[in-house]
């Protein structure tokens, strides 16, 4: 978390609700009611603490309550500038009649919705059990671990579950482009590497072939899967919609890349964590999508050029970063 998320919540005007909601008296008023409802619990618990996880000044945070009694049940609760975010809750529950719910027939799941609360511009989901994969990453078992996240992508793709909107190549490269220009106008003495990167990549970009969208996750990386033994939670579904199955599994190995390069000082650090994903996704999803799972790749891990010059503590790896793009564009 950068010190421009951590500022004082009460300075956030975007966020008024931050501090109460930040009050385990007030919240317990306020939120628990709500959750207590949705959850199916027979009384409401009082909240016993209220953390600030994230904090994005005049856009976003999230809070973990811890509820009295309910020690294996902590709740999430994200905040919007923007309103409650009804939409994503409705997505889950969609997702879980679908399937995506733990078990006895399935081993992937979503996590569980628990309510809006309008007038803070919040909406709850049950916290999952277990680790973030990301955290399992440095440990010896983690290719083996690859295939189970596999599986819940694949699950993910073939729920049925119609998006409300589309993301193809057009809408991606838009992204690319607009975060590129941004970088080179941040490192002026790289511009002309940078554009012909994004020249590269529009080229490769217009010879993807036309596929039959699924419901992409479209921010699919470590950090959005939880691991609990054979257990597996997807989770920020926010910018669900439909497109090409190949850049969920292309941008999961450009973060596997980046994240190699900047905690082992080697983008193929996690080569063999890349070839054990994709291998599992493709045999999984009967699919043919190897050439464009790397025309994919390429494309996060330029977008990562720029990330890499505005997030704190990775403006080492920018350069690195962009001739893994050329040495890839030959």
């Amino acid at each position: 978390m950068t010190p421009e998320e951590m500022k004082p919540a009460a300075e956030d005007p975007k966020l008024p609700w931050i501090p109460e909601a930040l009050d385990p008296v007030r919240a317990g008023e306020c939120v628990a009611p709500v959750v207590a409802e949705a959850a199916g619990w027979p009384e409401v618990p009082p909240i016993v603490a209220a953390r600030l996880m994230r904090h994005k000044p005049g856009r976003r945070c999230v809070i973990y309550y811890e509820f009295a009694g309910q020690t294996d049940s902590g709740v999430f609760a994200k905040m919007r500038a923007k309103g409650s975010d009804r939409r994503t809750q409705e997505l889950l529950e969609a997702l879980r009649r679908a399937g995506l719910k733990h078990g006895a027939e399935s081993r992937v799941a979503v996590p569980r919705p628990l309510g809006c609360l309008d007038p803070w511009n919040m909406t709850f989901q049950e916290a999952a059990p277990g680790r973030l994969l990301n955290e399992t990453l440095p440990e010896p078992d983690a290719e083996s671990r690859m295939a189970q996240v596999a599986e819940a992508l694949v699950a993910l793709h073939q729920s049925g579950v119609t998006p409300a909107r589309q993301h193809g190549i057009a809408e991606e490269f838009e992204i690319l482009g607009a975060r590129l220009d941004d970088a080179a106008h941040r490192a002026p003495h790289w511009r002309a590497r940078i554009e012909s990167v994004r020249d590269g990549c529009a080229a490769r970009a217009a010879r993807l072939p036309e596929v039959g969208p699924v419901g992409l996750h479209r921010d699919f990386y470590p950090d959005q899967v939880i691991v609990d033994g054979p257990r597996t939670t997807v989770l920020d579904l926010d910018l669900y919609a439909g497109g090409d199955p190949a850049l969920d599994v292309g941008n999961f190995s450009a973060h596997l890349a980046e994240i190699a390069l900047r905690t082992r000082g080697d983008l193929r650090g996690y080569e063999a964590l890349e070839g054990a994903f994709e291998e599992a996704y493709l045999a999984g999803s009967g699919a043919d999508h190897a050439q464009t799972i790397r025309t994919y790749r390429l494309l996060t891990l330029a977008r990562h050029i720029q990330l890499s010059m505005i997030i704190d503590g990775r403006a080492q790896t920018s350069e690195a970063i962009l001739e893994a793009c050329e040495e890839e564009l030959g």
